[in-house]
């Protein structure tokens, strides 16, 4: 039953995000369509911007490296 509500939900969630469509026709018959050129584009996306905020990430921390630590107040 669990796995039955988990694949309800993912159908539900792929819809929402507009990589799957639903059509129904006038005769008692549905159409269910992939589409690819958005999933395509859309991990497209996700994969460039990952990039992006790691090369991000990475300048952030060699900065903070970089810098000389504060002199503490004990010294």
């Amino acid at each position: 039953m669990r796995v039955l509500l988990v694949l309800i939900v993912i159908a539900v969630v792929l819809v929402l995000i507009g990589w799957v469509t639903v059509r129904i026709n006038g005769n008692n018959q549905a159409t269910v369509t992939v589409e690819t050129q958005k999933i395509e584009q859309d991990t497209h996306d996700v994969v460039k911007n990952g990039g992006q905020a790691v090369k991000k990430a990475g300048e952030a921390i060699r900065e903070s490296v970089e810098q000389k630590p504060a002199e503490s107040p004990m010294q």
